[in-house]
């Protein structure tokens, strides 16, 4: 579908978002990260800096996953200065979200935890049930570590309503 004549420069990064999320999810880490990085170019040459700064989040993601935590500290920064160059809300929770998620992967849970919730206060304003789906259950996960009983059920509540708000399940 990517490879389409008719599919736009701006339909592309979207595509390639979903398709870099499959891949991570399924453990196919080096195509995750190609596929994030094809995005990024793509959504930053037309300036579609939301978009750049999800496909940032999904390379980060995608690096985590597969344990590659060299440079990670240098790409949380390049996706806060891109989802900055998005002015846009949705931008900054997706950069949040992927700081909460370098800071897990550190064993910071208060830090996480941290920027979940800077994340969640940016979303206030401007919905977004799948990044907001995804925040709850970081939010859940951290909390039953800690064996939090109340805010478990709490999180995975929230996380499971937003999950059903969204068409997209990856």
């Amino acid at each position: 579908v990517i490879d389409r004549p008719n599919l736009s420069e701006q339909q592309k990064p979207v595509l390639l978002n979903q398709l870099a999320e499959f891949y991570r999810v399924n453990k196919e880490y080096k195509k995750a990260i190609e596929t994030a990085r094809k995005s990024i170019v793509i959504a930053s040459r037309n300036k579609n800096y939301t978009d750049a700064t999800k496909a940032y989040l999904l390379l980060l993601n995608s690096k985590i996953s597969a344990q590659d935590l060299d440079h990670t500290k240098q790409l949380t920064d390049t996706l806060l200065l891109t989802a900055k160059q998005a002015e846009a809300p949705v931008a900054m929770a997706y950069a949040y979200y992927g700081q909460a998620l370098f800071y897990k992967a550190l064993e910071h849970p208060e830090s996480s935890m941290q920027y979940c919730q800077m994340a969640l206060t940016t979303l206030e304003k401007h919905p977004d049930p799948y990044i907001t789906a995804k925040i709850y259950y970081q939010l859940y996960a951290i909390h039953s570590n800690w064996n939090n009983g109340g805010k478990v059920y709490l999180y995975a509540r929230l996380a499971l309503e937003n999950a059903l708000k969204t068409t997209d399940y990856t």
